[in-house]
């Protein structure tokens, strides 16, 4: 069974300049950052996941399952959220290196283009937008149901609450 431990050290190793520059504005569960963290928690566990059943474990239905009860949603579902999601994050890649890629080929000195840097932001938000849209249109109207109960349970109030107790500059 995937712990809230497992959740939590997960989300706290989640840092990325769209989160940094996501528009201010109460968290909802299509929020760019709930969304992000939505891609990284699925993203973590899925590799821890895969890690515990390289060894050829017999449990690794019970792990796929746990994971799908976690997200409140059924098998078709689950792989359904899988492809929305690593592709996202996949997109999200793409765009993150082509920054990287833009910055450290400035010449040493050179400021960055505004421009550029905004063009790079406004690509990850789109992707992080399209997220829900995708989700809701893939999935049954009961894995709607149980995704959005997770991602508010999971991570809008979590989310919350830390960006009270210790916001992250």
């Amino acid at each position: 069974r995937l712990s809230q431990f497992t959740i939590s050290m997960v989300l706290g190793s989640i840092h990325s300049a769209a989160l940094a520059q996501a528009p201010i504005g109460p968290l909802t569960a299509a929020h760019p950052i709930v969304i992000e963290h939505l891609i990284h928690l699925h993203g973590e566990l899925a590799k821890q996941i895969a890690a515990s059943n390289s060894g050829g474990s017999e449990n690794s239905d019970v792990r796929r399952n746990a994971f799908m009860h976690l997200l409140g949603v059924s098998g078709a579902g689950y792989q359904r959220v899988t492809s929305v999601l690593s592709t996202a994050g996949m997109q999200l890649e793409a765009v993150r290196t082509s920054e990287s890629q833009y910055l450290s080929g400035l010449p040493g000195g050179k400021p960055p283009d505004l421009s550029a840097l905004s063009d790079f932001y406004e690509q990850q938000l789109t992707i992080l937008r399209r997220v829900p849209a995708d989700l809701k249109a893939q999935l049954s109207p009961n894995d709607w149901r149980g995704l959005q109960s997770f991602i508010a349970r999971e991570l809008v109030d979590k989310i919350e609450v830390e960006m009270v107790t210790s916001p992250k500059r």
